[in-house]
């Protein structure tokens, strides 16, 4: 099997170049609103991953201060654990409902 060189660009595929590969105005606002909207994603999704983590860890502690439970390091690694996979599945389930959701009309879209 034989593979051909290609001379492709990963901005010509993308349709972010025009001919030359020059950046127009509108183009070019389009590439700084989604760096900035991932920017802002990005924040809020640490945010609320943190939340949720602080929200895991009180609720197990809180929890277990009605059981006679010994709160020694095996005690404080498993909560630990339970709190970041709480997180993490809140996490992985905003990012389904995001993918999976109906795009709006006013809503920029990929051509």
């Amino acid at each position: 099997m034989v593979t051909l060189p290609t001379q492709a660009r990963p901005s010509g595929l993308l349709g972010l170049g025009s001919a030359g590969g020059q950046v127009d105005g509108l183009q070019r606002e389009r590439l700084r609103e989604m760096n900035r909207n991932s920017q802002i994603g990005l924040r809020q999704g640490l945010i609320r991953a943190c939340t949720d983590f602080g929200l895991a860890m009180g609720l197990i502690w809180l929890v277990s201060l009605g059981t006679p439970a010994h709160h020694g390091r095996t005690f404080v690694f498993l909560s630990l654990t339970v709190a970041a996979t709480a997180a993490l599945n809140l996490a992985f389930l905003r990012h389904l409902r995001r993918v999976y959701a109906s795009p709006r009309r006013s809503v920029w879209r990929r051509d």
